[in-house]
């Protein structure tokens, strides 16, 4: 188990499928677009839908610079 930060998004590299993120050190995190959606099938992970148009959907990979904008805050381990 490592330290959890609350960070904010500066930038996204969609070739890299990665977000970087400012966690308060010198250069900023990088966190693969995989390791934002939590994994369907370890127990204990909560997957977190969303409501979209009265429908409910799992976040997926390609939805990941819609729901993280830069500037967006996320919480990393």
């Amino acid at each position: 188990m490592g330290s959890v930060f609350k960070g904010k998004v500066r930038n996204l590299q969609d070739d890299l499928k990665a977000a970087f993120v400012d966690i308060g050190f010198e250069k900023n995190a990088f966190l693969h677009y995989w390791d934002i959606i939590p994994e369907p099938m370890r127990s204990d992970v909560e997957v977190v839908e969303r409501q979209t148009n009265g429908a409910s959907a799992a976040i997926q990979q390609k939805d990941i610079p819609r729901h993280y904008p830069p500037g967006s805050e996320i919480i990393v381990q």
